[in-house]
């Protein structure tokens, strides 16, 4: 196997839409050095996180040479890493890498062919480095080799189970003993199956650290997947919310009578969203006098909303969710959603995604 020694600079992002223009590379401040043996090659994509809704196009690094650039700015980034291995793609691991994080990963492919690695550079790491090689280094070893390498046929499942809930069991202790521990946070992170639970547990120095605002924004996706499946089993009646329209003025749900309602779930970074906007126009105007349309932009700054709403003509009732709250109730973390409210104030269905099969439920819903 060739073994090579790569040693790789990556740059995260900046506030400037394009990469980094007119930046001089060296004023560009190293976040994140790799150091890798035993590898052709490795693979970096970066994602803002927790949103996960901009990322950076992934990077090929071999030889010890880096050709992307990635403007910095003081944000979050999820570090998706893979590497090529005899020819083979392997995929590994994901780095959080935080704000005003300086990382170093440095490491080597054992003979069994999985990269045994270390992370160091900042306070969370260097914990999470220390309890991993104290506690469970060799059951996390063999979960990413039965998980993530080719080599791996013919290993014995069963033993990832064990091995998997040795990890998860440390960890969740862990966060009980430790509720002020900056590494109780990124072991909720790395579970968030475990966030309901103990969430509450953790000391507020935690909850509004530097991680902070990924807590909560998992801690809410896991509560609005709760409620999705509860609207899905259908006749839950409909949470009454007030949100400012256009003009400021304050918009209730409960003042539309008479009528179905569907919450429209949208935003204009979503091009789902934007490219059936000509289609509900059509359903709207066939069947406005049964069918009220409440379109809710989501993730989205006012100037925004505003603009596209004067730019698309949008003929129903518009309104704005800055903070997430009626996303909460209604359980929206896909885009578009749609929720089909009958007369009576009772959720008829949900509808995910830009599901096709909208437009002709709505056709024998209202031609009733």
């Amino acid at each position: 196997m060739k073994r090579n020694l790569l040693l790789l600079s990556i740059l995260s992002l900046l506030t400037t839409t394009s990469f980094g223009a007119g930046i001089a590379r060296e004023e560009i401040p190293e976040r994140l050095k790799i150091a890798v043996e035993g590898v052709d090659s490795i693979f970096v994509t970066l994602a803002v996180y927790p949103t996960l809704d901009t990322s950076i196009p992934e990077c090929r690094f071999s030889d010890g040479a880096w050709s992307v650039p990635v403007p910095d700015r003081d944000s979050s980034y999820m570090v998706l890493l893979s590497y090529l291995q005899d020819g083979k793609r392997v995929e590994h691991l994901n780095l959080l890498l935080g704000p005003g994080d300086v990382l170093t990963l440095t490491g080597r492919v054992t003979p069994a062919g999985v990269l045994d690695y270390e992370v160091s550079g900042s306070a969370l790491y260097d914990a999470e480095t220390k309890l991993r090689k104290e506690h469970y280094w060799r059951e996390d070893l063999y979960c990413r080799l039965c998980r993530n390498n080719p080599k791996a046929e013919g290993l014995p499942r069963d033993s990832v189970q064990i091995f998997d809930q040795r990890i998860k069991t440390f960890q969740k202790e862990y966060v009980k003993a430790h509720p002020a521990a900056l590494v109780s946070a990124y072991f909720l992170l790395e579970d968030p199956e475990e966030m309901l639970e103990q969430y509450d547990l953790l000391d507020d120095r935690v909850k509004y650290g530097p991680y902070g605002d990924a807590l909560m924004f998992h801690y809410r996706d896991i509560r609005r997947r709760l409620r999705l499946d509860e609207l899905k089993n259908g006749a839950v009646p409909m949470k009454d919310f007030t949100l400012p329209d256009a003009q400021e003025q304050p918009f209730t749900l409960s003042s539309v009578k008479g009528k179905y309602v569907m919450l429209d779930f949208w935003g204009t970074w979503c091009g789902f969203c934007v490219r059936e906007i000509p289609r509900l126009k059509e359903y709207y105007a066939k069947y406005r006098d049964r069918l009220e349309i409440v379109g809710v932009a989501c993730r989205e700054s006012r100037a925004s909303w505003l603009a596209a709403r004067d730019r698309l003509a949008l003929p129903w009732i518009s309104l704005i969710d800055e903070q997430g709250e009626v996303m909460d109730m209604y359980g929206v973390s896909t885009f578009p959603t749609h929720v089909v409210i009958n007369p009576k104030g009772v959720v008829e269905r949900v509808i995910v995604g830009a599901d096709p099969e909208l437009f002709p439920y709505l056709d024998k819903l209202l031609k009733q």
